[in-house]
């Protein structure tokens, strides 16, 4: 029988023996560079990490999303060290979001054509940027009302990866996301989203193109927060409420870690948890807040060596020595996505059974549609 002892012990396990896991990150560049273009038309800098284990069968698919901020990006020491060891045991995609890192380029002709960037609320001296056919974005130009809309860089992520996963080169029904600080809101507002999207499929009575029931959210079967945040920009954003679906009703196992004198996402874990109470517990084995011990630190902060939290994710995701992992126990075999030749649809709650819903995709995109994703925030 698995052995499946509590979050909160197998981060304790790991952190018993620090120096054989955490050494530092190798100085040779392990990841294939990539660009990523998104419906809008930014070039996204990607590296996609081959799975290195040859022994594993159907090696889940990790994304990793970095925090939003200037000089914020995908090349941090510690968070490529994190995608190296998540390799030995998986697929991962790490990327500089838009207007992040070297993601600064963008299609003038595409990206403004979008009214959400048209707006000036949304974007700095954007009437300027448009009539000058500005090819190039910095972070420091996006307003904070603008920022749920950088999900759409996660899409295009998820996007890219479906097809890759139809070439064969990865596993995207088993799906994890590893994010910190507002990366981590930004991914647990995407989940949400993809609990309300839907492919089409044609009734086998009436021919007519329907909403499957099953949600794309059930290939996520992981995700590790790291100093999850409840601000988001302008926006105030409850982490509980957002990833209800997900976290409560489908129990999807989330790890939350922070620093223990971190009182604002130590604050924003252990609400997101407050319903976790008696025998609920025994329900979600996965899920639980874990502090870090004695720090201040946050986000890509936590992944430094002294801390054990680099090993004690791995341990997490893939199991040790004592207890088996996420993986394990929640992972599916791979499927074809046929991404491309598949329509989706968004659902929002209280949609008519009669209604289709609205477009996601339309048949032979690569690309989902533009979304503000203001819809799948959740305040208090």
């Amino acid at each position: 029988m698995s052995k499946l002892p509590s979050v909160v012990l197998i981060f304790a396990l790991a952190l018993v023996a620090l120096v054989p896991w955490t050494a530092a990150a190798q100085k040779e560049d392990k990841g294939d560079k990539v660009r990523i273009t998104t419906v809008d038309g930014v070039d996204l800098h990607a590296k996609f990490y081959a799975c290195t284990s040859g022994k594993i069968k159907n090696p889940p698919t990790i994304l990793m999303l970095h925090p939003l901020g200037v000089g914020e990006s995908s090349a941090k020491k510690n968070w490529v060290a994190l995608a190296e060891k998540l390799q030995e045991k998986a697929s991962v995609l790490t990327f500089d979001f838009r207007g992040h890192g070297l993601s600064t380029d963008i299609a003038p002709e595409t990206f403004w054509k979008i009214k959400f960037n048209q707006m000036p609320q949304h974007v700095k001296d954007v009437n300027k940027a448009i009539l000058g056919n500005k090819a190039s974005l910095e972070f420091k130009e996006l307003q904070k009302a603008y920022y749920p809309a950088i999900i759409n860089d996660i899409a295009a992520c998820k996007a890219y990866l479906d097809r890759k996963n139809d070439g064969g080169s990865c596993n995207t029904s088993s799906f994890i996301l590893v994010g910190a600080e507002t990366g981590a809101t930004l991914g647990a507002i995407w989940l949400n989203s993809e609990w309300h999207r839907h492919r089409l499929i044609q009734h086998p009575v009436t021919l007519l193109m329907l909403p499957d029931t099953k949600a794309e959210g059930q290939d996520v079967i992981a995700c590790v927060w790291l100093s999850i945040r409840s601000q988001l920009g302008d926006r105030g954003v409850s982490i509980g409420n957002t990833l209800s679906i997900p976290l409560k009703d489908r129990a999807v196992p989330m790890v939350f870690i922070y620093g223990e004198d971190d009182d604002s996402a130590k604050g924003v874990a252990n609400g997101a948890l407050k319903f976790l109470t008696g025998k609920q517990k025994s329900k979600f084995p996965f899920t639980a807040a874990v502090p870090v011990a004695k720090t201040k630190l946050a986000g890509v902060g936590l992944l430094e060596r002294s801390t054990g939290v680099e090993k004690a994710i791995a341990d997490y995701l893939f199991g040790g020595d004592k207890a088996d992992g996420v993986v394990d126990a929640k992972g599916r075999e791979w499927q074809e996505r046929e991404f491309r030749k598949t329509q989706y649809v968004w659902r929002l709650p209280g949609t008519p059974a009669t209604a289709t819903g609205v477009p996601a995709k339309m048949l032979n995109d690569t690309n989902f549609l533009f979304n503000d994703y203001v819809k799948y925030i959740r305040s208090q």
